[in-house]
C-alpha cells in the first residue's frame, strides 16, 4: 500500500480555481443575462457576456464604465461598488 500524501500537481490546482471562478461568474451573470444559466458552458456564456462591447474612460479621478447594451440590469450591475 502506498503510504505518500496525495499530490495536487500544480497544473490542477489552476484548473480547479479557474473552475470555481468561472461558475462563480457564470452564478452572478445568470441573474442578469437572458438564456444565461447556472450551469451553462463556456461557449453560452461567451457569446452572451463577453462579447458585450465596453469602453472605459475618466472622469475626474474615476473611471467610468460604459456598455453598449440595453440590458439595464447588467449595466445596474456592473456599477455597483
Amino acid at each position: 500500500m502506498n503510504s505518500r500524501p496525495f499530490i495536487i500537481s500544480a497544473i490542477h490546482e489552476q484548473a480547479l480555481i479557474i473552475h470555481i471562478m468561472y461558475r462563480w461568474l457564470v452564478a452572478l451573470f445568470s441573474s442578469v443575462v437572458e438564456g444565461l444559466d447556472k450551469e451553462s458552458r463556456i461557449k453560452k456564456f461567451t457569446f452572451r457576456v463577453i462579447n458585450i462591447v465596453a469602453k472605459f474612460t475618466t472622469s475626474g479621478r474615476q473611471q467610468i464604465m460604459h456598455l453598449s447594451t440595453s440590458n439595464l440590469r447588467l449595466i445596474h450591475l456592473t456599477h455597483q461598488t
